[in-house]
Order: structure tokens, then C-alpha cells, then sequence
């Protein structure tokens, strides 16, 4: 395997362009080198190309909190370079379970079990969630040997430290006041720096078995008050809540509309709408070229979709399938992790996703299938979802109905208004001309911005 060093360039590119200037490059070459010259190039935890991954979402400017933490997970495959996160189907390790638990004291995760479906919950470690919602989640050393602990914490200590020291800075020019969490002995040593600037420094124990052993229960991780204190602050500030549920359910809705249907002279459109837990609103509408669709990056589907230079006439099904489409990479870029539910109002795409492109791919005739190209899009979109979440829901709701009455049930209210409010979005991308698309965000996730790229 080729060093870390001679790869310096190649796993910077994973990094969100305006982090680079905090990075003294020098030091990170050197940390870099320390690496290969303890022979561990090939065996750090994380994988070499998750080393930056906490700055991937989003930029400075985004942050609102900073939690610091020790080093990463050692076990192979456990560290996802975000500090305490695991990939998802990864057993949380004792001080994540340490974290939720805390969370869970203070009502701000659910338990084991749905309030609403009363099912359990299927488990999840991944954090992902909290870092597209502006969360920084560091570790003071960025890697370390796979099986060991502590092995790579000299070669990061001047790099790291030197980035904090930046970061705090840039940040007081901007705003004073952004929260470190600072867990443990190790990330309190950032304490001074961060005083220095004007930020706003929360200390407690790790979360630990080790470190709780030794405090009396007021002191132990699972009384920390960190997180409620942030948002207490963040609601006083006018700023929306972190939603610290990693498993917090989403819906969407989509729809599409083509007034002119069958026309040749027709336009399209479509819209999205995804809420709930983390995401806030993210509304996404446009226009549908007159072309076949394909992803930007077949490696990575989670980038978007982009128009080929095949014509296809645009039509009511294709901006219905392209509104399923866009929530769908709405739900992978804001990481949702919980209950995830779409509804449409376009039966024939339900049917088309749920029963006949399954049934079409059994008899070998799902290429025959009408708007294929925004089929197969849509299918590998909804198995990563499922892959991501566990339990998704592919919903039809009828169109065009009225309002109900008052004393209709909460539930079909709600389906009601988000389905009216993705038709109005689909109409407005035609009136408007969005002649590619535009993204309205209301206190979404920062990834999610992304689908403007």
C-alpha cells in the first residue's frame, strides 16, 4: 500500500474546501510520515480515507458545537472518523452506550422502543446525523493502530492543536461563543485555547467505565448536562434545537406535474419536501429536462442525478419519479438513520417501485418498463435508504382531495398538507421557470445544501 504521506493530496480532496486554510499542512505532512515510519500506513483506524471525514459536512461557518473526544475506536472497522460514531450494523462500544444513555435521561433520545409504533427501535451508532447539523465531532488524535491504543498520538498533537487554535480563532472574528464539548482529560487540554478566543467551554468526565468508577453519580458521563445546555442556548439565540436522536424518524413527500401531459410540447416538474427529526424542511423543486437521467457518480449515488443527452420526452410520471428521486437523496445526504416514510401521490410509481420492477426483474423484462432510466435511479436509491435506516415506507396518498375536516385524525391532516404542499412546489417550478432546480432549505441539515451543487 502506498504511504500516507505520498497520499496527502488524494485524502484532502474528501475535505470540504473551506476547512483547508485552518490545516497547517506542514504538520500534517509530518504527522503523516510519523505514521509510515511506525510502519502503520496500512493498518490505521479509521481507513485512510476516513481520517478527515468530520470535515466533510458542511464548512466553519456551518459549525455550532464542537465535541472533542480522545482517539478513535481501535477495533477494525468501528472507527468512521466522526469521534464516538460507528458505521451503522456496528454494535455501539461501551462509551457510545454511555452517550445515549445520557441522552436518553435527559428525553432527548427515545428509548428502545417507537413512542408512536411501539416497536422496537433497531440500534444504531452512527452519528453522522449530528454532523450534518453543523456538529463537529474531533478526536484529539486522528488515528490510531488498528488493535492498539494510543499508538499515533504524538505524530497528531501538533496538528490537531494547531487547527483548534485556528478554528477558534476564525470563529471569534465571525461569533463568539460556539460550545466545546470537551470529554476527558486529554480534550480539557484544548480548554486554554479555546477560553482565549471567546468560546464557550463545557468540561466533563469520558464516558467511560473506567472514568464513571472513580466519580460519584452526579459526576458520572450519564448526569452531563452538555447537550441540553447547548440547546437551551442555541433556542435562546433564535437558532433551532440539535436534534441529538440519531434514530429520529423522517417523511417526505413528492409529487410531480405536467399540465400539457402527452403534449409535445409538455413541460414537467417535480418537488420534494423531506421533515421531521433533524431535517427541519427541505424543499427541492424544478423543472425535468428533456432528457434520459443518470448519476452524476454510479460509485456514489448519494452525489445526485444528472440530465444525459438522450432525449425523453418530459412528462407527469417522470417528474413524480424524479420527486421520489430527489427525497430520496435528500434522506442519504441529511444521514437519516431512523423510520423514513415517502409518500406520493403517484400510484403508478409506488406500484412500479413496490411490485412490478420486482416482478418485471424476475421474468427478465424490467428494461421494458416505461421511464426505466428514473426506475432503476429510484430502486438503488430506495435499497441504500433501507440499508440506512431499517424500516422505510413507500406510501401512496390519493391526489387532488379536499381539505379534511377538523375532525379528521392528526395523521391524515398531516398527509394532507404535506401532499397539497408538494403539488403547490411542483406547479410553482413550472410558473417560475426553474428551468434546472432551485432548494428552498428551512433549518435542513447543512449536507442537504448539497443537492444545489
Amino acid at each position: 500500500m502506498a504511504s500516507l504521506a505520498s497520499r496527502q493530496d488524494e485524502l484532502l480532496r474528501a475535505v470540504d474546501a473551506r476547512w483547508l486554510p485552518l490545516f497547517d499542512l506542514d504538520a500534517l505532512a509530518t504527522a503523516l510520515a510519523a505514521i509510515d515510519a511506525a510502519g502503520d500506513a496500512a493498518r490505521t483506524a479509521p481507513v485512510p480515507e476516513l481520517i478527515f471525514e468530520a470535515f466533510r459536512y458542511g464548512a466553519p461557518a456551518d459549525c455550532g458545537a464542537v465535541i472533542v473526544a480522545q482517539e478513535p475506536y481501535s477495533n477494525a472497522g468501528d472507527a468512521q472518523g466522526l469521534c464516538f460514531s460507528v458505521p451503522a450494523g456496528t454494535r455501539p462500544p461501551q462509551s457510545l452506550a454511555r452517550v445515549f444513555r445520557c441522552l436518553e435521561r435527559a428525553k432527548l433520545r427515545t428509548g428502545r422502543v417507537d413512542p408512536e409504533t411501539k416497536a422496537a427501535i433497531k440500534e444504531s451508532g452512527d452519528l453522522r446525523c449530528w454532523a450534518v447539523q453543523g456538529v463537529l465531532m474531533l478526536n484529539a488524535t486522528l488515528t490510531t493502530r488498528v488493535g492498539c491504543r494510543r499508538q499515533h498520538a504524538a505524530a497528531w498533537a501538533p496538528f490537531v492543536r494547531e487547527f483548534v487554535r485556528r478554528f477558534c480563532a476564525e470563529r471569534a472574528a465571525a461569533v463568539a461563543n460556539v460550545p466545546f464539548l470537551l470529554w476527558g482529560g486529554i480534550a480539557r487540554e484544548f480548554a486554554p485555547v479555546v477560553v482565549e478566543h471567546g468560546h464557550w467551554c463545557l468540561e466533563w468526565s469520558q464516558p467511560s467505565t473506567l472514568a464513571d468508577s472513580k466519580l460519584s453519580p452526579s459526576e458520572q458521563f450519564i448526569a452531563c448536562p452538555h447537550f441540553a445546555q447547548v440547546n437551551a442556548t442555541r433556542v435562546a439565540a433564535g437558532r433551532r434545537a440539535i436534534v441529538w436522536d440519531n434514530r429520529s424518524p423522517a417523511i417526505a413527500f413528492s409529487d410531480g406535474s405536467c399540465p400539457r401531459n402527452g403534449a409535445p410540447d409538455a413541460r414537467a416538474s417535480f418537488a420534494a419536501i423531506i421533515t421531521g427529526g433533524h431535517f427541519g424542511a427541505c424543499i427541492v423543486r424544478g423543472e425535468v429536462q428533456p432528457f434520459t437521467y443518470e448519476f452524476v457518480d454510479d460509485d456514489n449515488p448519494e452525489r445526485g442525478v444528472q440530465a444525459t443527452g438522450t432525449p425523453a420526452m418530459p412528462t407527469n410520471n417522470r417528474g413524480e419519479l424524479l420527486g421520489i428521486i430527489y427525497c430520496l437523496l435528500a434522506a442519504l445526504l441529511g444521514r437519516a438513520a431512523g423510520r423514513f416514510e415517502l409518500i406520493s401521490d403517484s400510484k403508478i410509481s409506488v406500484q412500479t417501485l413496490l411490485e412490478w420492477l420486482p416482478g418485471r426483474r424476475r421474468k427478465g423484462t424490467a428494461h421494458q418498463l416505461k421511464n426505466y432510466d428514473l426506475v432503476v435511479l429510484a430502486e438503488r436509491l430506495l435499497a441504500q435508504v433501507r440499508a440506512a435506516t431499517g424500516a422505510v415506507a413507500l406510501t401512496h396518498t390519493r391526489s387532488h382531495q379536499r381539505e379534511p375536516a377538523a375532525s379528521a385524525s392528526a395523521r391524515e391532516r398531516f398527509v394532507w398538507r404535506g401532499n397539497d404542499l408538494a403539488d403547490k412546489h411542483a406547479e410553482a417550478a413550472l410558473a417560475n421557470d426553474d428551468t434546472e432546480f432551485v432548494v428552498e432549505v428551512i433549518n435542513a441539515p447543512v449536507a442537504c445544501q448539497a443537492l444545489t451543487a
